[in-house]
């Protein structure tokens, strides 16, 4: 797989995006015609619906693959195909969860960094004058394509993982990065806990973080995010003082994540964001932002 990243051609693809409707990318599983979901969140690798992964008749290989949410981790399987697509043919890996349909619109998803472009650009508008370009540092495909797929931003001199969500409304960050914002920026928690589906099926409790500060990232200023917190019974939650409501936060260094996973709050002020996989960079071109949430 990384020898086939190493040998791209220095084309480029660009999809409309502007309705919000994640691109469809075609292309054949061991000569079966298969259609994924290019899908820009975490992760750098062909996830395969359950369902089709039966209709190939695929079966699993000894490598397996893990993607955590809060406390819930996911173990992926893996089998080693043969891939055709308009310009590129040769082995590669799809993973799949067992009993996981991992996109509604396709047969599964892929990764922007793994695609045979060069550059990869999710176009939601014209590019206007008045729009800013910023560029983050892109972290490739992992081990086996399970890790990777984000930008890096800075934030108190920790690494801040950053992806983007093309069904989401709303901007989500992990508990350990909200005990963060909470520490540099200030704020309170709004509401009461309501479940969110996050990614993969899996959904999660999250309240509403109002920042002191805005949280400003790539030119797009957040006044508010979603964050995962600590489940601790509705009740308790609708009499709590916002304020007291505990952030999830692991203690151990090796286990805190920093995601921040960017929704169309965000996204709508964009023109475009691009995956340079041959420049190892994702550029935006946002209008200047006068606050999200």
């Amino acid at each position: 797989m990384h020898e086939a990243v190493r040998n791209w051609d220095s084309g480029e693809i660009t999809v409309d995006v502007a309705q919000f409707r994640a691109p469809l990318a075609e292309l054949q599983i061991n000569g079966e015609p298969v259609e994924l979901e290019v899908d820009p969140g975490f992760g750098s690798v062909r996830m395969l619906n359950s369902s089709k992964v039966r209709d190939l008749k695929l079966q699993p290989s000894g490598i397996a693959g893990g993607y955590r949410i809060g406390p819930i981790t996911l173990t992926s399987r893996s089998s080693a195909v043969a891939i055709s697509s308009e310009n590129y043919s040769g082995p590669a890996r799809v993973h799949w969860f067992p009993k996981t349909q991992v996109s509604e619109e396709a047969d599964g998803l892929i990764s922007p960094v793994i695609m045979p472009y060069a550059r990869v650009r999710f176009s939601l508008r014209p590019f206007d004058a008045q729009d800013e370009v910023a560029t983050l540092p892109l972290r490739g495909p992992g081990t086996y394509g399970v890790s990777g797929g984000f930008g890096i931003i800075d934030l108190a001199g920790k690494e801040v993982q950053v992806a983007f969500d093309l069904h989401a409304i709303d901007t989500f960050v992990s508990a350990d990065l909200g005990t963060l914002l909470l520490k540099t920026h200030g704020g309170r928690f709004s509401g009461i806990s309501e479940d969110r589906l996050i990614r993969y099926g899996v959904s999660r409790p999250v309240l509403q973080l109002d920042l002191n500060r805005p949280f400003d990232f790539a030119g797009i200023r957040f006044d508010s995010v979603l964050v995962e917190v600590e489940r601790r019974g509705e009740a308790a939650l609708e009499n709590a003082d916002p304020q007291t409501i505990i952030v999830t936060a692991r203690r151990d260094p090796s286990d805190i994540e920093l995601r921040l996973l960017v929704g169309r709050d965000a996204i709508k002020r964009c023109a475009y964001f691009q995956y340079d996989n041959a420049g190892g960079v994702v550029s935006l071109a946002c209008s200047p932002s006068e606050g999200t949430g």
